[in-house]
């Protein structure tokens, strides 16, 4: 039995990993016409751990649009809105909702195919953007991991959103967001280093760490 269960589940998981290697992947969860739901899945491969992330999801569901006064309408206006979401807090999803999901439609455009791919499209870049604000949260979080890891003599602080960063050797801050600069190691002043963005900051940290502790 148990050889029956894992010949039957083998290929159901690595067909899993194939769409989860694509990054995005969109499901129906209710067909209902007046009440329609889709799930959106995000999957992130974990360069750093070597691993995927915990994979978060978004759940769509029309929501209808009330008329309030105005002019009389054949036809119930919705249109998608977030219903439920593992996404964080901090990821800009309502404001790329805001973007592409506020287009209304109507019942009698349901099964129009000219408006099925329009919306498709506008809920698939949807994905795509949000896709790519926690490709870039993950992009952050792997480079002070990596900081970490490297130089354990390091302390490390940081949000969860990895926005405010504060990097420190014993009782001293070397490194912040707030300044993005890096001064000397005995705090003297000397000449202030600038940076555009936080991986040019840590390259310079970590040359300068490496110069220091040889």
């Amino acid at each position: 039995e148990l050889q029956e269960f894992h010949g039957l589940q083998i290929p159901k998981i690595q067909i899993e990993n194939v769409y989860r290697f694509n990054g995005i992947t969109m499901f129906p969860i209710s067909n209902d016409s007046s009440n329609e739901l889709i799930g959106i899945r995000f999957d992130l491969f974990n360069t750093h751990l070597k691993k995927f992330n915990t994979c978060h999801y978004i759940i769509l569901k029309q929501f209808e649009i009330e008329n309030n006064g105005k002019q009389s309408t054949i036809h119930t206006e919705w249109k998608w809105e977030i219903f439920q979401t593992t996404i964080p807090k901090y990821i800009p999803m309502l404001d790329l909702a805001n973007i592409y999901l506020t287009t209304l439609h109507t019942r009698e455009d349901d099964n129009t195919l000219n408006n099925k791919i329009p919306e498709f499209n506008r809920i698939n870049k949807f994905a795509m953007r949000v896709y790519d604000e926690l490709i870039l949260l993950q992009e952050k979080q792997s480079i002070v991991m990596q900081l970490k890891d490297q130089y354990p003599q390091l302390k490390v602080k940081y949000d969860l959103a990895v926005s405010k960063i504060e990097i420190g050797v014993n009782s001293m801050i070397v490194w912040n967001t707030n300044s993005n600069v890096i001064i000397s190691q005995n705090g003297n002043g000397g000449a202030e280093m600038k940076f555009p963005n936080l991986e040019t900051a840590f390259v310079a940290i970590k040359k300068k760490i490496d110069s220091t502790y040889r």
